[in-house]
């Protein structure tokens, strides 16, 4: 019999239920919303993924920061988390994979420089 009693103070002490927390919750970024710190700047050339000495994925720079590159490619040994040397037409740059996006249109990864370019 404690239990019913237990049950209703509580939905008093939290106002109307959960669903008031839900709907008063703060709103969530608009979809496309860009949150980087950072402007982007659009690009397209060719690039080179050095997984491991030997092992050359091509891809193709889509957009580029100072802090990072997002890069299209063909290839399933890109992974999350994975460090790699992104070769570019004057520079290597080190680089470690943050996320990988699969679609029907390719493979799409973002990569975060780790390290200095070397020019």
């Amino acid at each position: 019999m404690n239990s019913p009693a237990r049950h209703s103070s509580r939905r008093g002490r939290s106002g109307t239920g959960s669903k008031e927390s839900k709907v008063n919750r703060p709103s969530q970024p608009v979809r496309g919303e860009e949150r980087r710190a950072e402007p982007r700047e659009d690009c397209d050339e060719e690039v080179g993924l050095v997984l491991e000495p030997g092992v050359v994925v091509a891809g193709r720079a889509l957009d580029r920061s100072t802090q990072g590159r997002r890069v299209a490619h063909h290839s399933l040994l890109v992974r999350t988390g994975m460090e790699l040397v992104i070769r570019e037409r004057k520079s290597e740059l080190k680089a470690r994979v943050i996320w990988t996006r699969i679609s029907d249109k390719g493979i799409e990864s973002g990569l975060l420089l780790t390290d200095r370019p070397n020019t």
